[in-house]
């Protein structure tokens, strides 16, 4: 399956790389390298190389690994500079922090109000969906933006919908002015 977010982690990932949040694997197992370790709070679903802990107090060495992957998870965090402060501690100078996660600006998430937090009902709420904006000033404060790219939600980041849902989103994202673009995918470097 080709997915752009995939495929844009897959191509920056360099070294010893650490995965956040990968219990439910859907993309660790996707972007898995031999390199790769797995860190979650809940290791319910995973087999070896996943450590039991929590992203928020890393039970790990600091500058330990060359890039680490946070896919959809900062939007769950409710102090996500927390987040960003405990990755810089862990990743070596020079290292990526990769990071997806949905647009709070975009079309999608305006018109069905998705991310509303008074009408989630998700066992896991999104606490913190930024707008780019929003996400651009906060990684500046711990790393320097190398690039910062909108994509459209599609198979990985937006499951079980009708195949040709995802068609419609691409064609969408095409014509959508850059804020109204559905999924950020960032790369921070360490200074």
């Amino acid at each position: 399956m080709k997915n752009g977010r995939v495929e844009y982690f897959r191509k920056n990932l360099r070294g010893k790389c650490l995965d956040l949040g990968c219990d439910f694997g859907r993309l660790h197992a996707l972007i898995d390298k031999p390199e790769m370790v797995g860190l979650d709070i809940f290791n319910d679903n995973y087999m070896e190389r996943v450590i039991r802990g929590n992203v928020l107090r890393m039970p790990l060495r600091g500058e330990s690994f060359d890039t680490i992957v946070a896919g959809e998870l900062i939007e769950h965090m409710p102090e996500p500079e927390r987040l960003l402060a405990e990755c810089k501690r862990v990743l070596r100078k020079g290292g990526a922090l990769l990071i997806s996660t949905p647009n709070r600006g975009a079309w999608s998430n305006r018109l069905f109000h998705r991310f509303d937090r008074a009408s989630s009902k998700s066992e896991y709420p999104h606490q913190s969906v930024m707008n780019e904006k929003e996400l651009r000033e906060l990684s500046q404060r711990f790393f320097e933006v190398k690039d910062f790219r909108l994509m459209p939600y599609d198979e990985v980041s937006s499951p079980n919908q009708a195949g040709w849902v995802y068609a419609v989103r691409k064609a969408i994202h095409i014509i959508m002015p850059r804020g109204l673009r559905e999924e950020m995918v960032v790369k921070l470097g360490k200074k």
